[in-house]
């Protein structure tokens, strides 16, 4: 039995690398590659406020698929996360999950790739 693109019932991986993380219903790229240099603290934020609709967020926490890159903090609005990340082996990329909950219980995920760069601070 086939199933449309635009279903979200389908099981997708919560980031593409194969077999990374556990599976779950609905998850989809935040925000696209970002790319960063080694020595660099970058601030990501996400808008959900599409994804939401009339929704608000209550709560959301984020993870990294690797050690080598650490979420330095984070925070939320009703309709937007931001995290902040350092680390990362230049010419490596890594998956952030983000997973948001909302004022009526709803579960969300998403992910957002980060490609680190060759450390060019002088």
């Amino acid at each position: 039995m086939g199933r449309r693109s635009d279903d979200w019932s389908w099981d997708v991986p919560v980031c593409p690398r194969e077999g990374a993380w556990k599976r779950h219903k609905g998850a989809f790229d935040l925000a696209g590659t970002r790319t960063r240099n080694a020595g660099e603290t970058q601030d990501i934020p996400v808008d959900w406020s599409e994804r939401l609709g009339t929704e608000t967020i209550s709560a959301s926490s984020w993870t990294s698929d690797s050690v080598d890159v650490s979420v330095v903090t984070s925070e939320f609005t009703d309709t937007a996360t931001v995290v902040r990340v350092s680390g990362g082996i230049a010419g490596q990329e890594y998956y952030l999950q983000n997973t948001v909950t909302t004022a009526n219980g709803q579960t969300l995920y998403g992910f957002v790739k980060v490609v680190v760069e060759t450390d060019l601070v002088p």
